[in-house]
């Protein structure tokens, strides 16, 4: 399917979710790969639930699995992210290299970002994919349509992150019209 659903990224929401996950992982701190596919998992999930993403960040296809492309561009400071809010994800988190890696929350998430159902999506997300091996999450997502439909290297469309509904066109038809518009 065509990737005409568009959302406006909530950019500080994105932030607080990856400082939500971080302090769920602790003192270790989460790999930017279970980062990745618990983020695709909780927008995933909360989209083909209430019909809209958490924080509407773009999703590309890579070999390995989903990547979230604003999120990982604020972990690693890229300049286009903003002065303002790279400076908050500095103050916020802890990027290691040890081999591979790791998040580490600095504080604890501002949870006002999230309504109660982007709370349970997270939840669900992470005890989905934090107990998961590299190898059992890279084997789960050939089994993702949404991933297995898209091309490598370009964009993951959310009219298939949507997966099978008898109402999915009128839904797809509302999201492309009502996706910029929506506040997340």
């Amino acid at each position: 399917m065509p990737d005409t659903i568009r959302f406006r990224r909530n950019d500080r929401k994105m932030l607080e979710m990856i400082v939500f996950i971080a302090s769920l992982a602790g003192e270790r701190g989460v790999n930017t790969y279970h980062l990745a596919r618990i983020f695709f998992e909780a927008e995933r999930w909360h989209l083909t639930k209430f019909m809209r993403p958490i924080v509407g960040d773009v999703y590309i296809k890579l070999p390995q699995g989903p990547v979230p492309v604003g999120a990982l561009d604020l972990i690693h400071g890229k300049a286009a992210m903003g002065k303002e809010l790279l400076a908050a994800a500095q103050h916020a988190l802890e990027v290691i290299h040890n081999g591979e890696e790791h998040i580490r929350a600095r504080r604890k998430p501002d949870m006002e970002y999230f309504s109660e159902s982007d709370h349970v999506g997270l939840r669900r997300a992470y005890a989905l994919c934090s107990i998961k091996s590299l190898d059992a999450l890279r084997g789960d997502i050939y089994q993702e349509p949404a991933w297995c439909k898209a091309v490598d290297g370009q964009k993951i469309s959310y009219a298939d992150m949507l997966g099978e509904h008898p109402d999915k066109a009128y839904f797809v038809q509302e999201l492309e019209e009502e996706g910029p518009f929506i506040g997340l």
